[in-house]
């Protein structure tokens, strides 16, 4: 298949297409894992990221969150909130169905925290999260933190 439109035809020219680069290593760090934002963009974004393989191979997500969980429940709670899309036309996400290896796999890569934001010990433990990322997922010591809190936590964050 070429980028060009065929003999005789009124096409558009696009430029060449580029080899996609998997991403670097890395783990992602959410805070405000349980939240309207993380539930209904975020992870949704990562799910389809995962499903055409430009997730990283080396990939950890931990969640913040002042919540009670942990993982699993983390897991869950996104889990149906994915099921909710579902033959939704309405919805920000619209799947036909979740590919539940590609979840489960996802799955594996996630963690939890639960803590308070305005709290020295919640930075200690993500630090040591992320030690645990790096040992378990080899995300070679690269973090991406999202913000998916309000605006007033971002200084304290």
């Amino acid at each position: 298949m070429t980028d060009e439109a065929p003999a005789g035809s009124p096409g558009i020219n696009a430029p060449p297409r580029r080899k996609v680069l998997l991403p670097d290593p890395c783990a992602m760090v959410i805070f405000g894992a349980f939240g309207d934002l993380t539930k209904r963009l975020v992870v949704p974004a990562l799910y389809n990221l995962a499903c055409t393989n430009l997730l990283p191979e080396h990939f950890a997500l931990i969640g913040v969150d002042l919540a009670g969980g942990n993982a699993q429940s983390w897991a869950t709670h996104l889990h149906d909130m994915l099921k909710s899309f579902i033959g939704s036309t309405a919805a920000e996400f619209a799947i036909d169905a979740i590919d539940e290896a590609v979840w489960d796999r996802l799955v594996g890569q996630m963690s939890y925290i639960q803590g308070d934001l305005t709290t020295p010990e919640l930075y200690r433990r993500i630090g040591a999260g992320l030690e645990a990322a790096n040992a378990q997922h080899g995300v070679m010591g690269n973090a991406i933190f999202y913000l998916a809190i309000a605006d007033r936590f971002f200084g304290e964050v």
